[in-house]
């Protein structure tokens, strides 16, 4: 049985960890969100607190491979300027586990389609800027659709003060 796996992502210094027995395993730069931390419905924020991965999308997508509504579009990305922000490579879609925080009606991570997931706008890696996802390298997108599972833990941070 694999050992459980923590990731740590860092709205504060657009970071992403991930740790496995006490150990990092791997780490990344991110984009979250321009609007900052936040939980409620129609912010543009990124979620704030304790989640796990409902599930991963694109197992065998190559690298830019385009999804809508979490469906394979059939085209690849292949680093051409697209002003649109486009979910590529591997979709990590996110469950809020605090009720009343990150879980429930008007906050809930999960029906606010919440993702780690490989961008177009990789130029932006570093700084906030997504729409509420946690946006991340294709490549990084690769290799975390290799370490991480259905049921991983998701700890998103700083906390806000309120959904």
């Amino acid at each position: 049985m694999e050992p459980a796996r923590l990731v740590l992502i860092d709205a504060r210094n657009q970071t992403l960890r991930v740790v496995s027995q006490g150990k990092e395993i791997f780490h990344c730069a991110v984009s979250t969100a321009s609007a900052g931390v936040g939980c409620r419905e129609g912010s543009g924020c990124t979620p704030y607190g304790w989640h796990a991965i409902a599930s991963v999308l694109g197992h065998r997508a190559e690298l830019g491979s385009r999804f809508v509504s979490r469906e394979f579009t059939g085209s690849v990305w292949n680093g051409e300027m697209v002003d649109d922000d486009w979910i590529l490579t591997r979709i990590f879609w996110l469950e809020g586990l605090e009720p009343g925080v990150n879980r429930g009606e008007g906050i809930d991570s999960h029906e606010r389609y919440i993702y780690i997931h490989g961008t177009n706008r990789e130029d932006l890696l570093g700084t906030p800027s997504s729409h509420g996802c946690v946006r991340v390298s294709n490549a990084d997108a690769t290799r975390l659709g290799e370490l991480l599972r259905a049921n991983d833990t998701v700890f998103i941070g700083p906390r806000g003060e309120s959904p």
